[in-house]
Order: C-alpha cells, then sequence, then structure tokens
C-alpha cells in the first residue's frame, strides 16, 4: 500500500483520537499483504475448460488486524 494512505490513516486517527481497532472512528493504517495462488487448467472435452485455483492471502487488505484466508474458485470456459 501508499506509505502517503498510511500516512493519511494514522493523522486520521490522531485527529480522532483513537488508537483501538474496536473503536468504530478508527481508521485501518494498512500495510503489506502477501498473496499466492495454485491453479491447474484442463480440457475434459473439446468446448469446455476448467480452472480450480487455491489462493492465500496473508494479511488481506494489507492490514494486520485481519486474519489470514484461504479462496478457492472454478473458472470455466465455454465455447460455443
Amino acid at each position: 500500500m501508499s506509505n502517503h494512505y498510511a500516512r493519511n490513516q494514522e493523522m486520521r486517527n490522531e485527529i480522532a483520537g483513537v488508537s483501538d481497532y474496536g473503536n468504530a472512528l478508527y481508521s485501518p493504517v494498512p500495510g503489506h499483504s502477501v498473496n499466492a495462488e495454485l491453479y491447474y487448467r484442463f480440457k475434459p472435452i473439446e468446448w469446455l475448460d476448467l480452472q480450480p485455483g487455491l489462493q492465500y492471502w496473508h494479511r488481506p487488505g494489507g492490514l494486520s488486524e485481519t486474519q489470514d484466508a484461504w479462496v478457492i474458485g472454478l473458472k470455466t470456459v465455454v465455447r460455443f
């Protein structure tokens, strides 16, 4: 995330006088996030492609207060 944006969020928290993530006025200060994806594409029949995928997100949104996440997905392509 942008350092300018992070400083802006810190300034908003300072002006509001909040430092607790549980406070509704708190503006989360972003840092870095890391994600990795594993996918495989296969063609079971001539007109259909299937691509299942698995993603892992460390600090989603760049926020240390968020839990790590696992995301699964399925992309399909159908040819007419």
